[in-house]
């Protein structure tokens, strides 16, 4: 049998100090899959998120908050946008 494959998921932002050391524990928690939202960041975070996207140690997309029409509910709340969001990824529904 397999090990599963975990899934951790999170919407950030401005969190650019705490970043490396976050992904390091999730690592070290066993966690194989890291999908991080970036939502309206000005202190590098976006980019850091990027690099580390780019090095395969996370999946980094920015909030599809930018999308969501004015008039929907989950507007006021980024941290549900995206988890509706990303239930609908490749990523999500082959994580266990």
């Amino acid at each position: 049998m397999a090990d599963p494959t975990l899934l951790t998921f999170t919407v950030m932002k401005n969190e650019g100090p705490f970043i490396l050391e976050w992904v390091a524990w999730q690592r070290l928690m066993g966690v194989d899959r890291i999908l991080v939202f970036s939502n309206d960041c000005d202190d590098g975070t976006e980019s850091l998120l990027d690099e580390l996207d780019r090095l395969g140690l996370v999946h980094h997309l920015p909030n599809p908050l930018v999308v969501t029409p004015k008039s929907a509910p989950q507007r006021n709340s980024p941290h549900l946008t995206g988890i509706s969001y990303a239930r609908h990824l490749r990523l999500w529904r082959e994580s266990d």
